[in-house]
């Protein structure tokens, strides 16, 4: 065994003077030698087989020992490797260690010159990174693998990788605007996410895209979010899908953007609303407001691909603009206003337009609704103008019960899902012993229950709008809720 490792490490040493002394490229020349040599190894690994499993196996060197603050003099032996692992640690300690900054040095020239365009053998880097992770593949699963790597080429590259696209930063700022420079830097990290898995171990990928980053967005941030609210308030959506690629990343990085959203929108929707005589034609109001969130939600799902805190800003600012009043001490008018449009369509929905246009309509409905706050006052116009509105009836065709909910009935339980308990809890105080309802899919059973063949409503009151109990017992446990009157006849 101590032959055998004399020879492998005079051998190597052999083959670094080779390298050195080789008039062609290092990283080409040590690439050819070490793909010989780590072949090499595999075989005599298995030749020397029994040496592996009876020498080493006798002597007790085949797994790592435990040292602790116990372990002392004799107890502790270094651990003798199979001749595989031998070979592959000679040539880390005899030629890696001689020669590690020749390569790095030799490596990092040929990664600038794929960076910046030039040509770059990537099969002679690619081999030579792997050596240095190769080299201590043998060591135990609890040991530091990895390390070896990192300090050798790791490190070096990302303190390179640092200070090259620091300069471009700065080269690209004095030569570009703000877009151009986005579209340079996206282009820029698009291409280095794809150089990482080219040439670098696995671990390294996050880290040097990471360091990118840093030097051509974070170290930036200023200038970028000091561009956004032109971009917002100008409507250049390419620009801003571009910047919330850079800084979503980032921590912090989209507070400005958002901020901005949402503080466009209000404005857009204040002055939309405010060029609308809403008293006299609530259509137009809530038509305006239908078009500031349609518009809105465009740009979130197109530009920011529906990032959820994009969508809980335009939310913001479409609440905002929902519930706005001049004077504070006084609600806002859309409860009102927006009642008064879904009684006018309702009483539409009588005369020449089909279901699924009242349908329609009164889904365009539910999107503003949910942006009230003062449900309550919605409630109080909505129920006075209902008591004018008459459902339709269902009919029988034929001896075969056929159930159909009207637009109206609809609408009704759909408002109900969006309107927050408090508000209900006045139907009902008469019936203090009821509960309402609040189970998650409560929409869905409703319309199941309503509909059901054995369904436990035998009649409804003879008003709509009106509240009544109803004991389901047709699943387990038992359910006891309080429904919307909203048909006339009997089901």
């Amino acid at each position: 065994y101590d032959t055998l490792k004399n020879f492998l490490e005079s051998h190597v040493t052999e083959l670094r003077e080779a390298i050195e002394s080789s008039n062609q490229n290092l990283l080409f020349s040590y690439q050819h030698h070490w793909s010989q040599f780590s072949q090499g190894s595999v075989y005599l690994n298995h030749l020397f087989r029994y040496l592996n499993s009876q020498y080493n196996e006798k002597n007790n060197f085949n797994a790592w020992m435990d040292v602790t603050p116990y372990t002392f003099g004799s107890e502790f032996q270094e651990r003798q490797l199979d001749i595989g692992p031998l070979a592959m640690n000679c040539w880390k300690t005899e030629l890696i260690q001689h020669m590690k900054e020749n390569l790095v040095s030799a490596l990092i020239k040929e990664i600038r010159n794929d960076r910046e365009g030039k040509q770059c053998n990537s099969s002679v880097v690619q081999g030579v990174v792997d050596s240095f992770v190769k080299v201590e593949e043998h060591l135990p699963k609890q040991a530091h693998v990895l390390k070896f790597y990192q300090d050798v080429f790791e490190n070096p590259l990302l303190t390179e990788t640092g200070d090259y696209y620091k300069f471009i930063a700065f080269q690209l700022l004095a030569e570009c605007n703000c877009s151009e420079y986005m579209k340079k830097v996206v282009k820029i990290l698009d291409d280095e996410k794809l150089r990482v898995k080219k040439f670098f171990h696995h671990s390294s990928h996050a880290k040097v895209v990471r360091e990118t980053e840093g030097k051509l967005v974070a170290d930036h941030l200023e200038f970028l979010q000091g561009e956004c609210r032109m971009m917002v308030r100008d409507g250049k959506y390419e620009d801003l899908s571009r910047m919330y690629l850079l800084l979503k990343p980032l921590p912090e990085g989209l507070r400005v953007m958002l901020t901005e959203l949402e503080s466009r929108i209000r404005e857009t929707g204040l002055g939309m609303i405010r060029a609308v005589p809403s008293e006299k034609n609530p259509a137009e109001y809530v038509e305006a407001l239908l078009s500031l969130h349609d518009k809105y939600a465009e740009v979130v799902h197109e530009t920011f691909h529906s990032d959820k805190h994009f969508v809980g800003a335009m939310e913001k600012g479409c609440a905002s603009v929902v519930n706005y009043t001049e004077n504070p001490r006084l609600p806002s008018k859309s409860a009102e206003l927006l009642a008064r449009y879904c009684d006018s369509l309702l009483k539409k929905g009588t005369k020449n337009a089909t279901d699924q246009e009242i349908e329609d309509s009164l889904a365009k409905v539910i999107i503003v609704f949910k942006y009230v706050e003062d449900k309550d006052i919605f409630q109080k116009f909505y129920s006075n103008a209902s008591k004018a509105t008459h459902t339709r009836s269902i009919g029988f065709k034929r001896g075969r019960r056929e159930h159909d909910i009207s637009p109206e009935a609809n609408v009704r339980l759909r408002i109900h899902e969006q309107t927050p308990p408090h508000v209900h809890r006045h139907e009902s105080q008469r019936r203090p012993q009821q509960l309402l309802w609040r189970l998650p899919q409560r929409e869905a059973f409703t319309r199941r229950l309503l509909l059901s063949p054995d369904s436990p409503i035998r009649c409804l009151a003879s008003r709509p709008g009106r509240w009544i109990s109803v004991h389901h017992t047709g699943g387990s446990p038992s359910i006891h809720i309080v429904v919307r009157v909203v048909l006339q006849y009997a089901i």
